[in-house]
């Protein structure tokens, strides 16, 4: 006999042979069977099939307010999200902060990143003499062409003047008679409005070229609200 142990505990201990036999059984049958992946509830499956809510394809609006200028005889509607501000200088009528969505860097705490300033004033001199400044507070202007984009418009009954360039910009945030600092990759758009006797009326958006591509459409489309109030 080979196994005289096992026959030994087989004859005296019935009962625990028995179970012993049915457990192994068991365990083998199970082998090499996959386990059977549990079925999402109900309500997850029926979430997961609902179709996408459809576009009514409108864009969201952009909550203004309204900006007087020339002691409330001209007035366009600005972004609520641009701050008004103290003027740097005394020559500018209207100031207005253009700040960046605000973004947390990886390691908390805001990401600190340059504002572009709007600045609104009447002025003499002329359409295409002032065109010729704004090219000038330029070192370079980094388009194909080497030229600002000049377009014009009507609004109101009252002519717009586009002016779109981009490069280093030279800045004198005091006025033309105080300090230059050369700006890389800033981007400047413009509108001059000629009124009929409110003279002219300068917009002047100017700052890091991604920042003020950003909010360039709202900038020519505040331009597009002008409107004389008498």
């Amino acid at each position: 006999m080979r196994w005289p142990l096992i026959t030994t505990i087989a004859s005296r201990w019935p009962l625990i042979t028995t179970i012993a036999s049915a457990m192994l059984t068991t365990a083998w049958a199970g082998v090499g069977a996959a386990t059977p992946l549990a079925e999402p509830p109900a309500e997850a499956a029926a979430v997961a099939q609902q179709p996408p809510a459809a576009s009514d394809g409108k864009a969201a609006e952009v909550e203004t307010f309204t900006l007087l200028l020339a002691e409330g005889a001209l007035k366009v509607e600005a972004p609520k999200a641009w701050e008004k501000i103290k003027p740097r200088s005394r020559i500018v009528e209207a100031e207005l902060s253009v700040k960046p969505e605000q973004k947390e860097a990886a390691e908390g705490g805001p990401i600190n990143v340059t504002a572009a300033r709007l600045t609104v004033m009447a002025s003499g001199g002329g359409v295409q003499r002032n065109l010729n400044r704004w090219v000038g507070q330029f070192r370079q202007i980094s388009t194909e062409s080497g030229k600002a984009e000049i377009t014009e418009a009507e609004v109101n009954g009252m002519k717009l003047t586009i002016f779109d360039a981009a490069g280093t910009y030279i800045d004198s945030p005091r006025g033309p008679m105080g300090p230059k600092t050369p700006r890389p990759d800033y981007r400047m758009v413009a509108g001059i409005l000629q009124t009929d006797g409110l003279g002219d009326y300068y917009f002047k958006l100017v700052g890091p070229a991604g920042l003020v591509g950003d909010n360039a459409e709202a900038f020519i489309a505040m331009l597009k609200t002008a409107e004389r109030t008498e």
